[in-house]
C-alpha cells in the first residue's frame, strides 16, 4: 500500500472553506477574510518550517561530511600506525621466538642432546627421515640468519655451533665403531664424513694423498653439492665455524692429533667445491 503525505493545516483550512461556503451575507464575508488570514499564517509557518528544515539539513550534511573526513583521517592514521604496530609486533614475535629457542637450547643438557643424537643416528638410513632432518637443519639455520640480520645478534648461531661440537664429541667414537674406522688411516677416518654427507644430502669425492712430508697422512674430501650452500652463502661462518668445529670435534674424539685444515674453498663462497683436508699422524710417525 502506498503511503500519502497529508498537510494537516491545509486540510483544516479547506474544511473551513467548505463549511463557510454554506452560509452567505456579511458573516460569510468576515469568515472568508478570517480564512484568508489563516491561510497566510499557515503558509508563513510552513515556509518558516521549511527554511529551518533546509538549514538543519545543511548543518546535518556538514556534520556528516566532517564526520567522514575525520573518519577517513582516522583510518589513514590508524592504517599507518597499525601497519607500524603490526610490523613491530612481527619483529617482537620473531625476537621472542629466537629468545625462546635460545632458552630451550641452553636448557638442553647431555641427556636430552644424547637422546636427539641417538634418534638422528637411528634414522640416518631412512630416506624420509633424512629429508625431515635436512628440513629441520635448514629451519635452524634460517632462524640463526634471521637473528643475525634483524636482531643483530648471533646467539642462535653460537648455540648451534656449540651443540655441533658436543655432537661431534659424542658421535665420533660411536660412528668409528659402527663404521669400522681404522684410526691410523685418514681415508678410513673419512667414512664418518661420508655417513654425515649421506644424512644431509651432500655429495662429493675423495683424493688420497697418503703420507706427506711432515709425517702426516692426508685425505681430502671435495664436496661438490650441498643443500645448505644457499643459506651458508648468507653467512659463511656456518661453514668456517659451525661445520669446522663439528668435524674437528668428531675426528679428535677418535684421533686426538687430528687436524682439519681451515676451510678456504667453499661452495658458499662461489668455489666449485668445499674442500676438507683431513690430516692425522702417519703410522710411522705415530710409532715413534
Amino acid at each position: 500500500m502506498r503511503r500519502v503525505a497529508i498537510d494537516v493545516d491545509a486540510l483544516h483550512v479547506r474544511l473551513l472553506r467548505v463549511c463557510v461556503g454554506e452560509h452567505g451575507g456579511e458573516e460569510h464575508t468576515r469568515s472568508r477574510r478570517g480564512i484568508d488570514h489563516l491561510e497566510r499564517v499557515v503558509a508563513q509557518a510552513r515556509e518558516a518550517v521549511s527554511r529551518e528544515q533546509r538549514v538543519g539539513l545543511a548543518d546535518h550534511r556538514v556534520r556528516q561530511r566532517d564526520g567522514r573526513v575525520h573518519h577517513a583521517a582516522g583510518l589513514a592514521s590508524g592504517g599507518v600506525e597499525g601497519g607500524v604496530t603490526r610490523a613491530g609486533r612481527v619483529i617482537d614475535e620473531g625476537q621472542q621466538r629466537v629468545e625462546a629457542f635460545v632458552i630451550v637450547a641452553a636448557m638442553m643438557r647431555e641427556d636430552l642432546e644424547e637422546s636427539l643424537f641417538r634418534f638422528v643416528e637411528a634414522h640416518a638410513d631412512d630416506p624420509q627421515w633424512r629429508r625431515r632432518i635436512q628440513r629441520a637443519f635448514r629451519a635452524l639455520l634460517r632462524v640463526a640468519l634471521w637473528e643475525s640480520r634483524v636482531a643483530r645478534r648471533d646467539r642462535v648461531l653460537e648455540e648451534l655451533t656449540a651443540a655441533a661440537e658436543r655432537w661431534g664429541r659424542f658421535r665420533g667414537p660411536r660412528l668409528a665403531r659402527m663404521l669400522g674406522v681404522e684410526p691410523g688411516d685418514a681415508r678410513s677416518l673419512g667414512r664418518i664424513q661420508d655417513w654425515e654427507d649421506d644424512l644431509l644430502g651432500v655429495t662429493g669425492h675423495w683424493t688420497i694423498e697418503g703420507e706427506v712430508a711432515g709425517g702426516r697422512c692426508v685425505a681430502t674430501k671435495h664436496e661438490t653439492s650441498c643443500p645448505f650452500a644457499d643459506l651458508a652463502a648468507q653467512d659463511t661462518r656456518i661453514c668456517t665455524d659451525l661445520v669446522h668445529r663439528l668435524e674437528t670435534a668428531t675426528f679428535r674424539a677418535v684421533v686426538p692429533e687430528y687436524r682439519l685444515v681451515p676451510l678456504g674453498r667453499l661452495l658458499s663462497k662461489g668455489d666449485a667445491s668445499c674442500t676438507f683436508r683431513h690430516e692425522i699422524p702417519s703410522r710411522a710417525s705415530a710409532a715413534q
